[in-house]
């Protein structure tokens, strides 16, 4: 089974958003997670407040209306710690900005949480970071949905057990039955060939998608690799035609 969709996650200021979306016309099933740290703004993987401005305005003067972009707003540090606790630090410092995205991730990075609030109820996706530390109540929200629309599914697990480091699992995870899933950890454009049909067999027969940061970025780590990106959404798109 191919992967409903590919999200690349870390487009930061090295990356003109234009770029981007020139992209997502090539390849449809392309998602863009912006990860947003109230510390690390501006850093390489954390794009500046006027280069996420610069995103949206492009997207709204595309003159492809037709093609539909996909963001999903990645939040760590206090950002998730607060709206674990019922503060929505995020939205209100990006109001102007929310309604680009149309998915919002938990990023937990191997760290305990707990839900001491009820999270805002919105029209997107939660994806949260079953990272083994939390996936007893993180399966508990991700009930499996009786509406074959998985898009309506309000939380989704997101397994990753390198917690964001970027580490290949010898083995990936099970997918939970009739819940959405997502699967990261050390994919890159040099071993989605062999790690796909692994991905595949896992997810079980259930929708459900891959993300990556680390591998499709320069050595050094300080640029968003585009060539990288297009070798991933390439290596994707022959393994869905395959």
């Amino acid at each position: 089974m191919m992967p409903e969709r590919v999200t690349i996650t870390g487009a930061d200021d090295s990356v003109e958003p234009a770029d981007l979306l020139a992209l997502s016309r090539r390849f449809p099933s392309v998602e863009w997670g912006v990860l947003f740290s109230a510390k690390r703004q501006g850093t390489p993987r954390y794009p500046s407040r006027a280069w996420v401005e610069r995103l949206a305005d492009a997207v709204r003067a595309s003159s492809a209306p037709w093609v539909r972009f996909q963001f999903s707003a990645h939040l760590c540090g206090r950002y998730v710690r607060d709206l674990c606790g019922g503060n929505y630090t995020w939205w209100h410092e990006h109001l102007l900005m929310v309604g680009l995205f149309s998915r919002v991730q938990l990023n937990f990075h191997g760290e305990p949480h707990s839900l001491a609030g009820r999270i805002m109820p919105m029209p997107w996706n939660y994806i949260l970071q079953a990272d083994g530390q939390n996936d007893g109540w993180i399966r508990a929200l991700c009930a499996p949905s009786p509406d074959p629309d998985h898009r309506r599914q309000v939380f989704c697990p997101l397994f990753d057990r390198s917690a964001g480091a970027g580490l290949l699992p010898e083995t990936w995870p099970t997918a939970w039955p009739g819940v959405y899933s997502g699967y990261a950890g050390g994919l890159g454009p040099e071993n989605l060939a062999t790690e796909l049909p692994r991905i595949a067999e896992a997810s079980g027969g259930w929708p459900y998608w891959i993300d990556m940061e680390r591998r499709v970025r320069s050595d050094d780590d300080t640029v968003f690799d585009l060539g990288k990106v297009s070798a991933v959404l390439e290596a994707v798109r022959s393994y869905n035609q395959g």
